[in-house]
């Protein structure tokens, strides 16, 4: 069982090379605007180890909450008047 430590910057290391294992899991952003490099939080319980080689690792049971960083972009409407 490998543990991971928490992640830096939303990261994860120390996963074995071939290994299938992803990361899914929801974060809240600072705010609801649009914006770049927007701080996400997520808690350790938000997230989920998946995939085929998941069983091997564990998430860092000391990590409660981490952070990273992601883009809102604006929404763009288009309104299309047929006649």
């Amino acid at each position: 069982m490998i543990v991971l430590p928490a992640p830096s910057k939303g990261l994860f290391t120390h996963f074995i090379s071939g290994d299938v294992v992803s990361l899914t899991g929801s974060g809240v952003f600072d705010s609801n605007d649009a914006g770049n490099d927007k701080t996400v939080t997520f808690s350790r319980n938000d997230l989920t180890l998946v995939g085929m080689d998941s069983i091997n690792y564990l998430l860092q049971p000391i990590f409660e909450t981490g952070t990273t960083t992601a883009d809102i972009f604006e929404k763009i409407s288009h309104w299309v008047v047929l006649q």
